[in-house]
């Protein structure tokens, strides 16, 4: 494993002892809509792609940055400490996402970077 995956994990991981990450993607579709959603939502790139669409929509409409992670679901609940498959996290602490963010490779474009665009050439 890479090194800057394994401190991802590692971080995922200090973010579930600090209670600052919610779990699934029906938990955050719920607290996206709530009056505070998460700074940061991690899906996994072996989510389903049904998964990914109903977590990046909700993402963009409601302005929350959301990210692709190089973590199986299986390994995103391992580091997170919960059992099963883990879709996707997302992240409510804002010290917490940025330290999550410098860990995320360059390569990796975001929801918000996609919906600004687009955003950019209709007007």
């Amino acid at each position: 494993m890479n090194s800057n995956i394994q401190r991802l994990s590692s971080m995922l991981g200090m973010c579930a002892r600090a209670r600052k990450i919610i779990h699934g993607i029906p938990l955050i579709r719920k607290a996206l809509r709530s009056a505070s959603p998460p700074k940061l939502v991690l899906y996994s790139h072996t989510a389903s792609q049904n998964s990914k669409k109903r977590i990046t929509d909700k993402c963009i409409y409601y302005r929350v940055q959301s990210i692709e992670i190089p973590l199986g679901t299986d390994e995103l609940a391992r580091c997170t400490g919960k059992s099963g498959a883990v879709a996707a996290v997302g992240i409510t602490d804002d010290g917490l996402a940025r330290a999550v963010l410098g860990l995320i490779p360059e390569d990796h474009t975001t929801n918000l970077d996609n919906a600004q665009a687009a955003d950019s050439t209709i007007h």
